[in-house]
């Protein structure tokens, strides 16, 4: 496999320009606030204690996770906003410990005598489970208030959420310490659970960023699938673009370069192979919406959705051969319908336009990526012998 020094990025701002961008006018006073309370520099509370460390600190401003927040969470109110945003700085950094450790007892859970994880690693209730988490457990008093207000079905999916993070963080850790590298099946399944975008969306439920529209169970099926569908675009989107700094720091759980080891691509067959993966899922998302806006005829019955992403030679074609452009004239949504995808693609777009503000994956280059599309390859950081 020949070397390169660069790569370009598949076009996927292309596939949300018909979304539509807002943010929140209290992303500045948001960010600051929970900047502040995040690094224990609160004016309130003067003799507070910093919840990251130092050096996590001193990156939290180029990181604008109030921005992520904001972008993706328009409407919200500044305490709901504050509350998602305060969420995603300590998921942002909880996973960065993980990929940093180097076996189970450098996880953020707490860790029993038997080197289980979490003290209530058998308790049903997932805020139980955070309070055993360093970062995590400083926004549980918080949250569990909320939670106090709404059905009980959104803490049993939270904790299924929790505890699918918990292990997956877990499984994680214990196959990198056997330098285990995932089948891409396999790798897609442990991310969709590691990346916390399942507790993401359970937290933007709770503050109503998303609200689920629960008087339509006839669609929950499709609900869900939008739901999965839209984690799987962000997150592979997101693996695009910070494989440039996974491959420096030599972290090999990334999109692109589970695909180069397990399909013997290039860097850029394998991103571009990761950019078809995104431009299916976006596909079928459309298709989902289709089916819910104009639901088949008895006389025109369609054949179910397959969402899988594993027809490889297709996947091969399919960024030969670009898909047709989607296009839609429909009948009015009910509200309550329109308000989730509406949600959904907020999440999608905010998040994709984030991606190049942030410092955390094109540095301070994310206006020339975002322009121009190339991205080139940093050297490795040297190894350090334990």
């Amino acid at each position: 496999m020949s070397q390169t020094s660069s790569f370009q990025l598949p076009d996927i701002l292309d596939l949300i320009k018909s979304f539509e961008l807002r943010t929140s006018h209290w992303c500045h006073s948001v960010s600051l606030s929970s900047e502040n309370w995040l690094c224990g520099s609160e004016p309130t509370e003067p003799d507070a204690d910093a919840i990251l460390s130092p050096s996590e600190c001193s990156t939290l401003s180029s990181t604008k996770v109030g921005l992520l927040a904001a972008l993706c969470s328009p409407t919200l109110d500044s305490p709901q906003l504050r509350l998602l945003t305060d969420f995603l700085t300590l998921l942002l950094y909880s996973n960065a410990r993980i990929l940093s450790s180097k076996d189970s007892k450098d996880l953020p859970w707490e860790v029993d005598e038997n080197g289980l994880i979490g003290c209530s690693s058998n308790a049903d209730d997932g805020l139980d489970l955070l309070n055993t988490h360093t970062l995590f457990k400083h926004i549980v008093p918080r949250v569990r208030r909320l939670a106090s207000r709404v059905p009980a079905g959104w803490l049993a999916r939270f904790s299924l959420s929790v505890r699918k993070y918990r292990m997956a963080q877990f499984k994680l850790t214990r196959d990198r310490g056997k330098c285990i590298i995932p089948e891409v099946e396999d790798y897609i399944e442990l991310h969709r659970d590691m990346s916390g975008f399942k507790l993401i969306f359970d937290v933007m439920e709770l503050v109503e960023g998303v609200k689920y529209p629960s008087t339509y169970p006839h669609l929950d099926q499709n609900f869900m699938k939008l739901r999965q569908l839209t984690e799987d675009i962000i997150s592979w989107t997101l693996d695009i673009y910070s494989y440039n700094v996974d491959q420096r720091r030599g972290n090999m759980y990334n999109l692109v370069s589970v695909l180069m080891v397990h399909k013997g691509l290039s860097v850029q067959g394998a991103v571009n192979f990761a950019g078809s993966m995104v431009r299916e899922a976006f596909a079928s998302f459309h298709a989902i919406e289709d089916s819910i806006l104009e639901p088949p005829t008895a006389s025109q019955p369609t054949a179910p959705l397959t969402l899988s992403v594993f027809s490889l030679s297709w996947l091969y074609k399919s960024y030969l051969h670009p898909l047709p452009a989607v296009t839609s004239h429909h009948a009015p949504l009910p509200r309550e319908i329109d308000a989730y995808i509406r949600g959904l693609k907020e999440y999608i777009v905010g998040t994709i336009n984030w991606a190049f503000e942030t410092e955390i994956y094109f540095g301070k280059k994310g206006e020339d990526a975002r322009t121009f599309g190339w991205v080139f390859l940093e050297q490795k950081d040297p190894v350090v012998e334990a």
